[in-house]
């Protein structure tokens, strides 16, 4: 009986210690869950915050609030250093059973990553700030203020100290994109998905900005002459009447910038300059002696290379032998395509009761120079000062525009500088390397793949050009041999009359090709040589109007381009002609070998069947083809 009331009170202790400990554990499991629970909730609130102040900060750039930029930023770091603390720092077995422990790693990176965008951001606001202040009229309001000279000098101080912090800021951009893609959704709570997508977004934005910044501010203080005069040769191509580098110089001016404040500018019928010079009796390049009758070589005709570079130094040759007195820095060329994009922007243009449409531009303005300046009882020396009168016209309503519209004046000299309408030469080596690393510098390009350019240049046949549709089709085939043959074949229609504007479209054309190429053949004489590294074939040719011509020419290629194919690449590199708009180009190709894959797919129209691929489109900008095999 004894023995059996022991054996109770044994069970009766042992089941208030199993009871106790079930008490116990059920505490710590509440104590946890609530805990655990209290953390995410803290969490998902910080996470929230982040992803507003980045919408805050977005916000504030697009609608130029700079200076509350540093508020969001502010709050930002301090929930930043929350979340770290939340995180990293819980307890032990809090964290161990918290939703947040199976994505700690990924989470803490994440959070670096935002913290790295809140530095970059504290970065580049110590730029825009004080740029916001000199600039905008007032905060929240995107149109630049009138600005003085020493304004102007502030401005270009504060980009060139804070160069080095925006391209700085653009690694580290780069940095933090390609961190984020590694993390995956999967590994991250849902409640920190949003602000990795918020941070992509916002990050991949600021970076294309300083993509598309950086390179023009690199040089921006240089050319815009920052604590120093910057004095350029401007000329004036038309490119309805084409010359190697665009169009033939109908007008000049010298441009003088210090600090970005124009201190000179003027320009000038380009007969008025080369008639003090009649007496120099410069012999000019053989075929403008040939098959042009001219007699003696000027400014107006010094651009006859087809590399920028080389043409430009001419025009300097030119100017100070002709009597040029300016200390020239730069060589600056346009043609009335550039003015066109930068009125599109602005609007129409009125000087002197006579309106200027964008669209109509070039037929207006050779109407006036041509015919409308005797009705209105200008001397022929003056007909050309309207170009002067449209420029300054323009330059007034450019400096009226606001930031937002400014991006447009970005794009058009992006877009204008890719198509060689546009372009500059410096005798600065820095810069001039600048100009050449972004393709900008007009220069025959040295490649060691297969490479065709095709170099128009109207002699003596008006505006024609404004009335041609021209055509480049070039035919690769490849033999049983593993013989490569090129065939350049050129469509030119004159769909012009003749009239004060047009006439028969006489045309000295150079084809360049790779060098070491040979049987060259074509049913008309060529005028071969070599420049600029390749080999140069010339010929002359006349289209009436209403009439099409064309120009065959066949040749095998070198071997190196054969070694190539048989390595599995054939690589075209088409140069365009600068200046040149809307011309056709047509590229076919024949392998004995099957084709594996090729470039480009987008921008043209291509097909490919077994061996052969043809690509067709507009030749707007240089173009690369590129083809490899199995």
């Amino acid at each position: 009986m004894h023995g059996l009331s022991f054996h109770k009170r044994k069970q009766s202790h042992l089941k208030s210690i199993i009871i106790g400990c079930i008490v116990l554990i059920a505490l710590w499991i509440g104590g946890i869950i609530w805990i655990g629970g209290r953390d995410v909730a803290r969490v998902a609130h910080i996470f929230s915050t982040l992803s507003s102040s980045l919408e805050s900060i977005k916000s504030d750039v697009e609608h130029f609030r700079y200076s509350r930029i540093q508020d969001s930023l502010a709050i930002s770091r301090q929930a930043l250093a929350e979340l770290k603390l939340q995180i990293s720092s819980a307890p032990t077995f809090t964290v161990s059973f918290s939703p947040f422990q199976a994505y700690q790693k990924e989470t803490l990176t994440l959070i670096s990553l935002v913290d790295l965008f809140v530095s970059v951001g504290y970065d580049l606001s110590k730029i825009t700030i004080p740029l916001e202040t000199i600039l905008l009229v007032q905060e929240g309001d995107s149109h630049i203020k009138e600005l003085s000279e020493q304004d102007k000098k502030r401005i270009l101080d504060i980009l060139t100290s804070g160069l080095p912090s925006i391209t700085g800021s653009r690694a580290s951009l780069d940095l933090l994109l390609q961190r984020l893609e590694k993390i995956s959704d999967t590994s991250l709570p849902s409640q920190a998905v949003p602000l990795k997508q918020a941070l992509y977004n916002h990050a991949q934005r600021v970076r294309d900005i300083l993509d598309a910044a950086v390179p023009y501010l690199s040089v921006a203080p240089a050319l815009l002459g920052h604590d120093r005069e910057m004095t350029y040769l401007l000329l004036f191509q038309n490119n309805a009447e084409v010359r190697a580098t665009g169009g033939f110089i109908g007008s000049y001016g010298i441009l003088t910038l210090r600090n970005g404040e124009i201190k000179s500018f003027f320009t000038d019928n380009i007969y008025n300059f080369d008639d003090n010079a009649k007496h120099l009796r410069i012999p000019p390049p053989k075929p403008l002696r040939t098959y042009g009758g001219i007699r003696a070589w000027y400014l107006r005709d010094s651009n006859w290379s087809p590399d920028f570079p080389t043409a430009a130094r001419q025009a300097l040759w030119f100017y100070a032998r002709e009597g040029g007195t300016k200390k020239i820095d730069a060589v600056l060329t346009l043609t009335p395509d550039v003015i066109s994009s930068l009125m599109r922007i602005v609007g129409p243009v009125s000087v002197e009761d006579l309106n200027f449409d964008p669209d109509q531009l070039r037929d207006q303005l050779e109407y006036q120079v041509e015919k409308g300046y005797e009705r209105r009882g200008i001397a022929r020396s003056e007909r050309k000062d309207v170009i002067r009168l449209i420029a300054d016209e323009l330059i007034r309503r450019i400096a009226k525009l606001s930031i937002v519209e400014w991006e447009g004046i970005f794009g058009v000299m992006r877009a204008r500088l890719a198509e060689k309408t546009l372009m500059a030469y410096t005798r600065d080596s820095d810069l001039f390397q600048f100009l050449k690393d972004h393709g900008w510098s007009g220069e025959v390009l040295q490649k060691s793949s297969d490479y065709l350019m095709v170099v128009d240049s109207n002699i003596i046949s008006l505006k024609t050009d404004a009335v041609m549709d021209k055509k480049i089709s070039y035919t690769i085939k490849e033999n049983d041999d593993g013989v490569l043959k090129a065939k350049v074949l050129l469509t030119y229609t004159n769909n012009g009359t003749f009239s004060w504007t047009s006439t028969t479209y006489k045309d000295y054309v150079r084809i360049l090709i790779p060098q070491g190429s040979s049987h060259i053949s074509s049913p008309i004489p060529l005028e071969i040589s070599q420049e600029h590294g390749k080999m140069v074939l010339g010929a002359f040719i006349e289209i009436e109007p209403q009439k099409t011509g064309t120009l065959s020419i066949e040749y095998q290629l070198p071997k190196h381009v054969e070694e190539d194919v048989k390595k599995g690449l054939y690589t075209l590199f088409v140069q365009k002609q600068s200046g040149v708009i809307g011309q056709e180009i047509s590229v076919v190709a024949h392998f004995v070998r099957p084709i594996a894959s090729y470039s480009p797919l987008i921008g043209s129209t291509s097909k490919s069947e077994l061996g052969s691929v043809e690509f067709e489109s507009l030749l707007q900008t240089d173009k690369e083809y590129s083809i490899t095999f199995k």
